[in-house]
């Protein structure tokens, strides 16, 4: 018999962002983060296989949150972690239904100083 695990959201408050394209047709693109949502978040442990094996594909693991259930947050998405300026890429989006409520685990790596998006 499977174990549902109860899942509290209790570490802080995210905010994920759609990277867009701000940019009127035939000028050049202009990128820029539109808030999608705020979400309350925990943290995971990133282990060290799957560590490792994004060094492999040369992505540093920076992050792992897990969030309530999302259908539309996917790997084009960046989020902001509790107000703070850093920038996560979100590298990987995984459901998962042996929880409750049900969740999705985001895998994330910190977008380097100065490369950062502008928020709209």
């Amino acid at each position: 018999m499977n174990k549902v695990k109860h899942t509290v959201f209790n570490d802080g408050v995210a905010i994920i962002y759609r990277a867009d394209n701000i940019a009127e047709d035939g000028e050049r693109p202009e990128i820029k983060l539109i808030p999608l949502r705020k979400v309350m978040f925990a943290y995971r442990t990133v282990g060290m296989a799957r560590y490792f094996e994004a060094m492999q594909n040369q992505i540093k693991i920076s992050k792992m949150l897990l969030i309530p259930r999302y259908a539309d947050v996917d790997t084009n998405d960046i989020i902001i972690i509790n107000g703070d300026n850093t920038q996560y890429r979100i590298e990987q989006v995984q459901h998962k239904n042996d929880t409750k409520p049900v969740t999705t685990q985001l895998t994330l790596s910190a977008i380097k100083a100065g490369e950062e998006y502008e928020i709209k």
